[in-house]
C-alpha cells in the first residue's frame, strides 16, 4: 500500500481502502486507482442538502475529488429545499411553482461557497437531476424497467422508473463516486443518527422537499441505490477531509430539524469502498458507532446484495476521538 510522508492507505479489505490525515490529492488518487475509478469519466455525486457549517461537500473537497480523477467529471446532484436564504418554504407540493426561485437560489449558493469556481473547470460538467427530470428529458420508463429486470428487486417508489436523467446514458457503465460528507452522532446521543455514502444518494430523488420519503427511508435510500446501480458502479466516498459533523449534546452548531453538532475540522479521513455498504459501516465505526443492525444497512443487505459485517470490528484498530 503507499505511504506519503507517513500517511498510509489502508487495504481493509479487497476493493475497501481507509486512509487518515489527507491533505492532497495523492491518496485519493491511488485509492480510486485501486477502485479503478481514477480515470474519466467518472461521476461524482455530492452533498449539498444546506448551508449549515460543515454539512455539505465544500469547494476544496470537491476540488480534490476531481483532482483525483483524470479526464472528465460529471458532478450530480438534485434540487434541495433547504439550498437557500430561507426566505420561501419549498414544500412537496410547491416545489415546481418555486423552479425559477430555487435554480437562483442553487447559482447564490455556488457562489457563495465557490462551488461555481470549481464546476466552471472545463474537465467538469454539472447535471442537475431535478432540471433535467421536470424538463421531461428522461429515459423512457420502459427502459428503465427493462435495465433493472436483472436487480430482482422492484423499485417501492413507482415515480423514479420515471426519473432517470437521459444526458447521463453517455455515461452508462462509469464509475459513480457517491461523495458523502462524514456525518455520525455521538453513540451517548439521543439521535445516534447517521450519514453516509448510501444516505447521499437519496439527494438524487428530483423532488426537492423529500419529506413524504422519510416516511420509507430505507426503501427510497436502496431505491436510488438500485436505480443509478443499474447504470453505473456505485462506489462509496465517505469523507471527513477538511470537515466531518459530530451531532452531539451542546454541539456548536444547531439545525433546523434540532440536532446540535460539531464541526470537526482537519481530519483528512477518506473511507472509500466498491461496495457503499461496507465503506458505511466502517467509517460510522471509526467513531464509534455501530451501524450494522440499523434500518438502511438491513435494506441495502436485503435489496443491493451482502457486504461484509466484519468491517465495523476492523475499523476499532483505527478509532478517531473527536
Amino acid at each position: 500500500m503507499p505511504v506519503y510522508e507517513g500517511l498510509r492507505v489502508h487495504e481493509i479489505k479487497e476493493d475497501l481502502y481507509f486512509a487518515r490525515g489527507v491533505r492532497d490529492v495523492a491518496p485519493m488518487r491511488d485509492i480510486l486507482r485501486m477502485l479503478g475509478a481514477d480515470e474519466g469519466p467518472v461521476l461524482i455525486k455530492t452533498n449539498w442538502f444546506s448551508p449549515y457549517p460543515g454539512q455539505f461537500t465544500d469547494a476544496a473537497t470537491l476540488a480534490l475529488a476531481c483532482d483525483a480523477v483524470d479526464g472528465e467529471k460529471i458532478v450530480i446532484e438534485g434540487h434541495a429545499a433547504m439550498r437557500n436564504d430561507g426566505s420561501r418554504d419549498v414544500t412537496p407540493d410547491n416545489g415546481r411553482e418555486n423552479w425559477d426561485w430555487i435554480r437562483e437560489q442553487e447559482a447564490a449558493y455556488f457562489a457563495r461557497f465557490g462551488l461555481d469556481a470549481v464546476l466552471g473547470r472545463d474537465d467538469v460538467t454539472y447535471v442537475n437531476v431535478t432540471d433535467e427530470v421536470w424538463e421531461g428529458r428522461t429515459v423512457p420508463e420502459g427502459e428503465v424497467r427493462a435495465a433493472l429486470e436483472g436487480s430482482g428487486a422492484p423499485l417501492v417508489f413507482d415515480e423514479l422508473y420515471g426519473a432517470f436523467p437521459e444526458k447521463l446514458l453517455a455515461f452508462r457503465g462509469r464509475p459513480l463516486l457517491s461523495l458523502a460528507r462524514i456525518k455520525v452522532a455521538d453513540p451517548a446521543s439521543a439521535t445516534a443518527g447517521f450519514s453516509l455514502s448510501l444516505k447521499n444518494m437519496f439527494g438524487l430523488i428530483p423532488e426537492p422537499n423529500r419529506s413524504a420519503y422519510h416516511e420509507r427511508l430505507p426503501e427510497a435510500i436502496t431505491d436510488v441505490c438500485l436505480l443509478y446501480g443499474a447504470y453505473f458502479r456505485v462506489v462509496g466516498v465517505c469523507e471527513a477531509i477538511y470537515h466531518a459533523v459530530r451531532v452531539r449534546e451542546g454541539g456548536a452548531h444547531e439545525t433546523s430539524w434540532g440536532d446540535r453538532y460539531d464541526d470537526v475540522e482537519g481530519l483528512g479521513i477518506i473511507v472509500a469502498g466498491a461496495r457503499p455498504a461496507e465503506a458505511d459501516a466502517f467509517a460510522a465505526a471509526l467513531f464509534g458507532l455501530d451501524v450494522s443492525g440499523r434500518a438502511v444497512m438491513k435494506a441495502a443487505e436485503e435489496r443491493l446484495g451482502p457486504w461484509d459485517k466484519m468491517v465495523a470490528l476492523e475499523a476499532s484498530r483505527y478509532a478517531v476521538e473527536v
